[in-house]
Order: C-alpha cells, then sequence, then structure tokens
C-alpha cells in the first residue's frame, strides 16, 4: 500500500524475532495483538503486554513490541492487526461529521500512547477483525466506526504521559548535565549513564533521543569538543594530554573528529588563538 495513503490496514503474521525494531510513524496506529506476549517500549517506557491487548500509538512516538519466543502459534508466529491512519484522515472525518468534531479535536490533542480498557477493546477488535476481508474502500467506512469507538469519553489510559512527563524529563536531563560534567573526563560507557538516571540501557537512548533530538554519544562528544577546545585556549597542555582530559583515549581518533567538526587540527586551532 502506498505511503501517502491516509489509512494502512497491516496484518502481521510471522516469527517473534522478524518483527521490526524500534521505529516510529508518521501516522497514528491503532494496534491490536491477537497472539503473542512480551515487552514493549512506547517512548520511554518499558511495560508487558499480552494477546487480546488494543494500544494507540500517536505519530513520531518511539515504539518496539518485543515478543517472546514461546508464547507463539501452532507455527510459530506471533500475530498483530494495525490500522495505520493520517491526521488528515481525522480532520476529514471532523468535517463530513460534524458530531464528532469536539471529539476528534480533543483526540487529536492527545499525545501519549493509550490502551484501552477492555470492553472497548473487544468492540475495537471486532472491528479490525472485520477489516481483514475488505478492499482499501470497505475499509474507510470501518476506519469511521474505529474513529467513533477511540474517542468516546474516558476510552483508555495513558501508558506513556507525555505531557506529564516535562517535568520529570527537565530533571533527568539535568541529572545527565551534571553526570557528563563530572565524569567527562573518564571512559564511562552508556550503561553507566542509564543506571544513573534509573533506566536500562534501551530506555535511556530512546528517552534522550525524544527529549534532545541527538543521540547521547553525540552530546557526549560534542560536550568533549568544547572541552578540548577550552584546554586548547587556556593551557599549555600536549595533543595528547588535551586529548585524555577532555575524555578521548585515542589521539589519532581525537585528531580526525577535532577537525572534522572544527575544519582544523588542534595544533592549528590553538595556534589561531
Amino acid at each position: 500500500m502506498e505511503d501517502n495513503k491516509p489509512l494502512k490496514f497491516i496484518e502481521v503474521h510471522l516469527f517473534p524475532e522478524e518483527q521490526i525494531g524500534l521505529h516510529e510513524n508518521d501516522l497514528w496506529e491503532l494496534i491490536y495483538v491477537r497472539q503473542g506476549q512480551g515487552t514493549r517500549i512506547i517512548a520511554d517506557k518499558v511495560t508487558p503486554f499480552k494477546a487480546g491487548e488494543v494500544t494507540l500509538i500517536p505519530p513520531h512516538i518511539p515504539n518496539w513490541y518485543q515478543y517472546n519466543k514461546g508464547d507463539t502459534d501452532k507455527e510459530g508466529k506471533i500475530c498483530s492487526l494495525s490500522a495505520f491512519f493520517s491526521a488528515d484522515f481525522l480532520q476529514r472525518c471532523s468535517n463530513t461529521f460534524p458530531e464528532l468534531k469536539e471529539r476528534i479535536e480533543r483526540f487529536m490533542q492527545q499525545d501519549s500512547a493509550i490502551e484501552f480498557e477492555k470492553k472497548l477493546a473487544q468492540r475495537i477488535c471486532s472491528v479490525l477483525l472485520s477489516m481483514r476481508g475488505m478492499d482499501d474502500l470497505q475499509r474507510i467506512s470501518q476506519m469511521v466506526h474505529l474513529v467513533v469507538l477511540m474517542t468516546e469519553p474516558e476510552a483508555g489510559y495513558s501508558i506513556t504521559e507525555r505531557k506529564k512527563s516535562v517535568e520529570r524529563d527537565q530533571k533527568l536531563l539535568n541529572e545527565v548535565e551534571v553526570y557528563v560534567y563530572c565524569n567527562a573526563q573518564r571512559d564511562f560507557k552508556l550503561e553507566h549513564i542509564a543506571k544513573h538516571v534509573g533506566m536500562n540501557r534501551t530506555s535511556f537512548c530512546v528517552f534522550f533521543k525524544r527529549a534532545t533530538g541527538k543521540t547521547f554519544i553525540t552530546y557526549l562528544n560534542e560536550y568533549r569538543m568544547d572541552l578540548a577546545c577550552k584546554l586548547l585556549r587556556e593551557g599549555n597542555l600536549s595533543i595528547s594530554e588535551v586529548c585524555y582530559k577532555s575524555g578521548f583515549n585515542d589521539v589519532p581518533y581525537f585528531n580526525r573528529t577535532f577537525k572534522k567538526r572544527h575544519g582544523v587540527s588542534p595544533t592549528e586551532y590553538r595556534n589561531q588563538r
């Protein structure tokens, strides 16, 4: 199905190890797990999931469903149904059905993943199952039905609470900043900083990229480069001493990285000051 369509329906039936890894979409995703269970990462939350659950994931939220290899069907495979839809599709529904306008507007403000309560989830599952044998045109009418269900008041509960986590995110970023300030000159691993802020490595990487727009390694290298520049400007240390005191442990790599960022070697940078 073409990527520019406002509605997509995908049935997944594959071996657990074939499931797509950490990713994010430009579309909303409504996912129903038919067979399998395991652990999922949505934003920076790690939670268990099981068959029968229905979850809504807004656009641009990293997510990854990791299925257990022992919880499969007779073919050794897991199964899920997903309906993807665009903000434009929701807007068209709002324009076409004025009765839904207020509900859809409220729904589109949602920026955290939602898990639907059991009875509503069962109704959503029935609609998704009915869409399996339909063509694209037939699925549009069923998708409108899903919009009605998903926008019901108190339809589910947040499992990421992104709006409520702004202060928490800033607190964590402050902790990261202090940790880097105190440890940038040392050789430390991602696991160390992740443990320091109470996360595992994967969750921390997802959190930091979402919160800052860059990977932690990029951030750390930029910090160390700034520290190296400061040392080059202020002292008479040798290039190798600057390398080690700014947290790098390989002089040739330090020289290459420095020149790539600043356009000149560390020696040339010092001579320009």
